[in-house]
């Protein structure tokens, strides 16, 4: 499906991009960074708005009121320009609006992200619980900015971002244990404890994989991990639901082992 000329469509997960139209606006024609920033922080808004003063405390917090709102200026003026240099028809007047003290990036063919498309994605897979929905929504993810990583601005959305991805790898990792998937699950529980060391839901997962397996060392072992865990992050022992699974894991009778199938063909014949 082809894009609207009039359309603007984001990226900023994984990096940043925007485009005009279908066409890439490239970081050359931005005259300064902050005007680059100026559209990467609209991107995280709801709607693509923001107040005025809230994108000089974001962008300009060091400087006094009337030097922060000529910098806001001189970044709006660089955002259309850059804007506008893939495609001359449309007026970059209508694409970045500066209104009742408003911010608005809009445009008559619509502004879309891939940040927006991901949020839907990924709630819709967490509604169903289905492993291959999970697993899609778990590919489409990607850092929020990784190049801004470290500015205020974006940490809000970062964190939620983040608690998302770790939703999902929970919700992946008990799909594929309910079904038996085990070696599946485990890697999924493992990915989220890489990202949290001291996520309990990964560590009661990963013990009942290792139930399911029959392996009490591992099961154990996992145990520990978790106690080491909370006690090094949160100075806090397991909780209640934690220690009452691993007792009653271990208390359970270990899986009977899959009996092989005959095969055809070797059996003796009745003389």
């Amino acid at each position: 499906m082809s894009t609207p000329l009039e359309a603007v469509e984001l990226r900023v997960l994984g990096g940043f991009a925007v485009r005009v139209g279908g066409l890439e606006v490239a970081e050359e024609a931005f005259e300064r960074r902050k005007a680059r920033s100026l559209l990467k922080l609209l991107a995280l808004q709801e709607g693509y708005r923001l107040r005025r003063d809230e994108a000089l405390e974001a962008l300009w917090p060091a400087l006094s009121p009337p030097a922060a709102l000529s910098q806001l200026y001189k970044a709006v003026h660089q955002a259309r320009a850059a804007l506008a240099s893939v495609n001359p028809t449309v007026s970059p007047e209508e694409l970045l609006t500066l209104k009742d003290e408003v911010l608005a990036l809009q445009a008559p063919g619509g502004v879309r992200s891939d940040l927006e498309a991901f949020e839907a994605q990924a709630k819709a897979a967490l509604a169903g619980r289905r492993a291959e929905a999970l697993e899609r929504a778990l590919a489409a993810y990607g850092e929020l900015l990784p190049a801004d990583r470290y500015e205020e601005w974006t940490l809000e959305r970062r964190e939620a971002l983040q608690e998302l991805q770790a939703a999902l790898l929970q919700a992946l990792g008990e799909a594929q244990l309910a079904q038996g998937q085990l070696a599946e699950a485990a890697e999924a529980f493992r990915a989220l404890l890489e990202l949290d060391p001291a996520r309990e839901e990964a560590h009661r997962g990963l013990m009942q994989v290792y139930a399911a397996q029959g392996s009490r060392a591992r099961l154990e072992r996992q145990y520990r991990r978790c106690r080491e865990a909370l006690a090094e992050e949160l100075g806090a022992e397991p909780s209640a639901q934690t220690q009452a699974l691993y007792r009653r894991l271990l208390a359970a009778p270990a899986p009977a082992p899959a009996r092989e199938a005959p095969v055809e063909g070797l059996g003796l014949r009745a003389g």
